[in-house]
């Protein structure tokens, strides 16, 4: 509740917690001390429960359904289209100790990963995007605040985009996930220079996948919040 009312750090979750033991838990007695861990929990705890708690806003199970059903009949209208969606999900498996279960749980989250691209995205990026592609990001311009990507090209008359991606959370590894898939989608997409944010987990996603002199020579670091089109 506090998550979707605005409530952002750990400090701040902190005090609305301890205020609420004071006044609503133990009104006109005393607090239970500082260090009991069942009403003062720890940064980390806190941390993971404001995490699941935002992902949770962000991502409704009923939302992704619609999502996916959306996607069914996209691939149904367009058969030459090509698309990729793990609708992000949380699962729970018993924790071991020397072989034996300790009673406890561990939380396993999969995260969201959507990737898109058109068979005329595919033409553009297979003629245009051996030489330079762009990586942009876009934030707040949708309801959920998730990282929304283009991969960019120019071509003899504009700036196109020829294939976008959503993540839960930008990191090295969602992105290098994503722009893998689009390799696989597209056998002869070696560019020779790829320019970005100077954002290092897109930049190390880039070197990662495509490494080597067979990859990507040269990564530009440019400020692309600049209008493209």
């Amino acid at each position: 509740m506090l998550v979707g009312e605005g409530v952002k750090t750990v400090d701040e979750m902190k005090r609305h917690l301890k205020q609420f033991v004071k006044s609503e838990l133990f009104p006109g007695q005393t607090p239970p001390a500082i260090t009991n861990r069942r009403f003062y929990p720890t940064d980390v705890d806190v941390r993971n429960h404001m995490y699941r708690a935002s992902v949770k806003k962000m991502l409704s199970k009923v939302d992704q359904e619609n999502l996916q059903r959306k996607i069914e009949n996209w691939r149904e209208e367009h058969p030459e289209d090509s698309f990729y969606f793990r609708p992000s999900a949380v699962s729970t498996s018993p924790t071991t100790k020397r072989g034996s279960e300790t009673g406890e749980t561990c939380e396993h989250t999969e995260e969201l990963l959507f990737a898109h691209q058109t068979a005329w995205q595919k033409q553009l990026m297979n003629l245009y995007g051996n030489e330079i592609s762009l990586l942009d990001a876009t934030y707040k311009t949708m309801r959920y605040e998730l990282p929304l990507f283009f991969l960019v090209v120019k071509t003899n008359v504009n700036y196109m985009v020829v294939g976008s991606f959503i993540i839960q959370r930008e990191t090295t590894a969602s992105i290098q996930e994503a722009l893998e898939i689009f390799r696989d989608w597209n056998d002869s997409w070696k560019p020779r220079f790829f320019m970005t944010d100077l954002c290092q987990e897109e930049i190390n996603a880039i070197e990662v996948t495509f490494p080597g002199k067979n990859g990507c020579n040269q990564i530009m670091y440019v400020n692309l919040k600049l209008p493209l089109f």
